[in-house]
């Protein structure tokens, strides 16, 4: 680690007999900023190389479509239905849930262990958090809201006044588990 060793140095140049002091400071201070070019140089060769093997690697990957009709989404424990469109809950790395909430229906509370953010696509959701479903201490959010979960956070949902589809992101490994009751998924 570079550190400025004179941040605190206010050295007295007034005086001749100082001049070599003067001269000992630059001297120490262009070795200092010597020392601090090549550890950018360095910073930015590192960046520069990591940019060009992710390129590398960008070039060999496929571009993969998605589309609506082309989703299977399969009942869940938590009342939606939904699909892993990107990766898998045993897999590391990203991940993309599509979720559909039919009207009326609730998710029991529940906790990942992994942060969520949940973007509503269609539909107005309802959500909320704590260890039960309370109507009152909801949040009515509209298509384009975005909703951030920490992991571990007990929270729910509800698709109130008709279908909600949401999408979820994270980085995975993940699952759901239901505290109240003990269940996993």
């Amino acid at each position: 680690m570079i550190t400025d060793k004179f941040q605190y140095l206010e050295p007295d140049f007034s005086t001749k007999s100082s001049l070599t002091s003067l001269k000992q400071y630059l001297k120490d201070r262009i070795e200092y900023f010597h020392g601090m070019r090549s550890a950018i140089r360095y910073g930015v060769g590192l960046a520069l190389a990591t940019s060009i093997i992710g390129s590398v690697h960008a070039e060999d990957a496929t571009i993969r479509t998605i589309k609506p009709g082309s989703i299977t989404l399969t009942p869940q424990m938590a009342g939606p239905s939904s699909a892993y469109v990107v990766g898998g809950a045993q897999q590391a790395g990203l991940y993309v849930i599509t979720a559909l909430y039919p009207a009326g229906v609730k998710s029991k509370p529940h906790v990942h262990p992994d942060q969520r953010i949940m973007t509503v696509i269609s539909g107005t959701f309802y959500a909320g958090t704590g260890d039960k479903f309370d109507e009152n201490k909801v949040q009515a959010l509209e298509p384009g809201s975005i909703l951030v979960i920490p992991p571990n956070t007990l929270h729910w949902g509800w698709a109130k006044d008709g279908d909600v589809v949401v999408e979820e992101v994270g980085i995975g490994p993940t699952g759901t588990h239901f505290p109240s009751t003990g269940a996993g998924q």
